[in-house]
């Protein structure tokens, strides 16, 4: 196995932003054992702006009123993690709050570049991942839980090099992603209820929320490439006729159209608003 020695972590935030964390789980692996473990509340650094997290690992204000802060805690969190490699699920989250606490504190020492991330090997979230290979995961978003339900999933491949591994995640996702698309397969003209729209016969892309009117993500697709005809794409590309762009969860597909924009290709990009307009005038 190529990681017998690391620590497993897992944070939990007060809110979205990731200075707010407020409560830490480590474990620390030698020789493929688990061998020591540490759990703190943390003080997060105070904002108040923001729906707060409470409702999903139930801990409150009260609670962490008196907890030590980040940078109180350091010194303890470098002494357990002992320049061992950092493992955590979902690198996006912990490596950010780790980052940026030491940033806020002007802190050094501890190598939050290098991280494993779990999340990036197996492409499925934390729970779904210990449901498909046996593990307990125990009390889900508790910090110290999900650190050693974190570290069990790298162990269970005793003898797997993690790299291999994530090459063959990648390889899954592309396979998941191609059965995705086939689901809206091309259909003869003589099945699609109305031709006479901007989006019959062209390939779309989809990004972001339409909560306003369609809640469920497959309402809109069923509209677009059943009713409508249109191709469904998962990704923009030179071959892309139109992306339709709602209330933006991510930057993934825009930065997408920008590259190929950049590169001669003329897309259309329809915005919310727009798009319900069209709709509108569409369904009269």
């Amino acid at each position: 196995m190529k990681y017998q020695n690391f620590v497993a972590v897992d944070f939990e935030t007060m809110d979205e932003l990731r200075t707010s964390a407020c409560s830490i789980g480590m474990v620390k692996v030698k020789g493929g054992e688990m061998v020591d473990t540490f759990y703190s509340l943390i003080k997060p650094i105070p904002d108040g702006k923001l729906p707060s997290n409470i409702a999903i690992h139930n801990i409150t204000m009260d609670m962490v009123k008196g907890a030590p802060t980040f940078e109180e805690l350091f010194p303890r969190i470098i002494e357990f993690v002992e320049g061992l490699v950092l493992v955590c699920h979902n690198k996006s989250m912990d490596q950010a709050v780790i980052k940026q606490c030491m940033q806020y504190y002007h802190l050094s020492g501890l190598d939050w570049d290098n991280m494993i991330d779990t999340y990036g090997l197996f492409h499925s979230k934390l729970e779904t991942c210990c449901e498909q290979h046996g593990i307990d995961q125990g009390n889900k978003h508790d910090a110290l839980a999900d650190a050693k339900a974190c570290a069990c999933l790298l162990l269970c491949y005793e003898g797997e090099d993690y790299f291999e591994l994530r090459k063959e995640a990648k390889k899954k996702r592309q396979n998941e992603r191609y059965k995705r698309s086939e689901k809206y397969p091309i259909l003869p003209d003589e099945s699609i209820k109305n031709k006479d729209t901007p989006f019959f016969r062209k390939e779309i892309v989809v990004t972001g929320l339409f909560k306003e009117r369609f809640y469920d993500r497959k309402e809109l697709e069923d509209l677009l490439y059943i009713t409508y005809g249109g191709r469904k794409k998962d990704s923009v590309s030179k071959k892309t006729d139109i992306i339709i762009v709602g209330d933006i969860t991510g930057t993934g597909k825009l930065s997408q159209l920008e590259k190929v924009k950049a590169g001669g290709s003329l897309i259309r990009v329809i915005y919310k608003d727009e798009f319900y307009k069209i709709l509108d005038k569409l369904q009269k």
